[in-house]
């Protein structure tokens, strides 16, 4: 009986979390453009093309003492917040020449969006890259667009935003991506969430 009832109180938390760490996922894929599909919803003949389409490939994840932050802070009450950050990109992949001499970079972005602990809904926003080469030389900065889009439901690979490179490096590719939370993300539900830190891939594709 004692094992029921200490289910039962644990569930509403267990629920909470999950749904406060989909959607800080969520505004996470926002910000690195969104576009993207985790492998365990592809078929693989998708896999296949997505493969054949791929410019570029990086490692993305928040600076130290760097997150995401919301402004103001998410709720369980949806309102209009200001999302910021800065993506490290890095151990970059090329599938082709136009791409080959970009290695690292960092990618600022500014998203507004309509979000809460449980549901998110971006806004036009914008984002840069700036890249380096091999040595660490600048390789030129790409601008990205990102476009409003309705959600109709959340995991951690959901897509958030259509980005697409309107200049520089990579213009005319689609930017898509997954990305997980590395920091508490509980707390969304109890007393507001303003801060994010994650971890993930941010892929370039024609």
């Amino acid at each position: 009986m004692h094992h029921a009832a200490d289910a039962t109180r644990a569930a509403p938390h267990r629920r909470g979390r999950a749904l406060a760490l989909a959607a800080a996922t969520a505004v996470l894929l926002g910000l690195s453009g969104g576009g993207g599909m985790t492998a365990s919803h592809a078929a693989p003949a998708g896999q296949a093309q997505r493969t054949a389409d791929r410019l570029l490939s990086c490692e993305a994840r928040t600076p130290a003492g760097r997150p995401l932050t919301f402004r103001p802070a998410l709720t369980q009450s949806p309102r209009t917040v200001r999302v910021r950050g800065t993506l490290r990109l890095s151990a970059c992949t090329a599938s082709g020449k136009a791409a080959r001499a970009l290695r690292t970079g960092v990618l600022r972005a500014d998203v507004p969006a309509r979000a809460g602990c449980t549901s998110v809904r971006p806004g036009k926003g914008r984002a840069t890259v700036t890249w380096y080469d091999k040595r660490g030389h600048r390789a030129g900065t790409s601008r990205i667009s990102t476009t409003p889009r309705t959600l109709k439901g959340f995991s951690p690979g959901d897509t958030l935003l259509g980005g697409k490179v309107t200049a520089g490096p990579l213009t005319g590719a689609r930017v898509g991506g997954s990305t997980t939370p590395t920091s508490d993300v509980t707390r969304c539900a109890v007393s507001g969430l303003r801060s994010l830190s994650g971890a993930g891939k941010i892929v370039f594709t024609r």
